[in-house]
């Protein structure tokens, strides 16, 4: 029958032929939770979740018959930025009953709008709800400045920052308390402590110390007791660890006067092999030990370049000497168990 109009006076009245009402322009949207309708609840930043978004003229009439029936799409923004997708699906007589999306930044108070894309003046808001950080996924490892951490110097502690963090990146604040723990490992092997302190509300600033010298070193956690890559784990960048030039503590022959290629007897005023290292109480190689030493032996006759030169000194660079094998040092008069 449609819409009719009815007229009276008293006892007396007519009524029209029935005809339809159609709505009026788009006005404004509606964007609820789907399926059903209404608020939206709070959401988990690493899952998806579904709306139900309706086209409505100023009366409050769905668009869904007539000249002005709403089959278009709608621009999609939040306040956290990081809504996906931006644009979505056609509407259908003025409804669009599904259309998932997907929150990552993890905030109180987010509000979804969505603007007419032809347009670009009508829009709609969604109710206020909270998003919160998704399952621990992973860690990052930082300097405790923030950002990558730096070169570092053997067995000088420094303080390394672990956030604990879901597959989109928001700290996962549940992570706290008792209990909640990282196993940490290194590229030397090397690294101590090997178990983190609690975490708190994600985060945790660990003093750690790395014993080995390394070039490219990276420190890597897991959640205690899994598996590296295969529970939730991370990594630093890498980073070199060197020695401290000033932490000398001996020298180390690693070509001796009794070894290859020195001939098995050494013979008086004959060049002798041989190659001498700068280590630390660690006995790691400091390579930045570019110091001189002083050479002497029992008979007191070594010299360094050539017999006469009267030179007992000799330079490192890189905490090594004679790295070329040369046959640099000299002592001319005979002896047995010379040292």
């Amino acid at each position: 029958v449609g819409v009719t109009i009815t007229v009276s006076d008293g006892p007396v009245n007519g009524v029209s032929a029935g005809f339809d009402v159609e709505p009026a322009g788009l006005a404004y949207f509606s964007v609820e939770a789907s399926p059903g309708g209404g608020p939206i609840g709070n959401q988990a930043a690493d899952t998806s979740f579904d709306l139900l978004m309706r086209a409505y003229d100023v009366y409050g009439n769905l668009l869904d018959v007539g000249p002005n029936a709403y089959n278009d799409t709608v621009q999609i923004t939040d306040s956290t930025g990081t809504v996906a997708p931006v644009v979505s699906a056609a509407f259908a007589a003025g409804e669009l009953l599904t259309q998932t999306v997907q929150i990552t930044k993890a905030q109180n108070n987010v509000v979804i709008n969505v603007v007419d894309s032809a347009t670009t003046t009508k829009s709609g808001n969604s109710n206020s709800f909270n998003v919160v950080a998704g399952v621990l996924a992973q860690f990052s490892v930082e300097s405790s400045l923030g950002g990558g951490i730096p070169d570092q110097l053997v067995n000088t502690s420094f303080d390394i920052v672990m956030t604990a963090k879901d597959g989109v990146g928001n700290t996962v604040l549940s992570f706290s308390g008792v209990g909640n723990t990282v196993d940490i490992g290194d590229t030397t092997g090397t690294i101590a402590p090997a178990v983190s302190g609690d975490f708190v509300n994600g985060v945790r600033t660990e003093t750690v110390t790395i014993t080995a010298t390394a070039v490219g070193d990276v420190i890597e956690v897991v959640e205690s007791g899994g598996v590296f890559g295969v529970d939730p784990s991370g990594t630093s960048n890498g980073f070199d660890v060197s020695v401290n030039p000033a932490s000398l503590d001996h020298f180390t022959f690693t070509v001796e006067p009794v070894d290859a290629p020195n001939p098995a007897s050494l013979i008086a005023g004959v060049g002798i092999v041989v190659r001498i290292e700068a280590r630390d109480s660690l006995d790691n190689l400091i390579t930045g030990y570019n110091g001189s030493a002083t050479v002497s032996d029992v008979t007191g006759t070594i010299e360094v370049g050539s017999v006469g030169s009267g030179v007992t000194t000799i330079n490192f660079a890189s905490g090594v000497y004679n790295d070329v094998l040369g046959s640099t040092l000299y002592i001319t008069e005979a002896g047995a168990g010379n040292q």
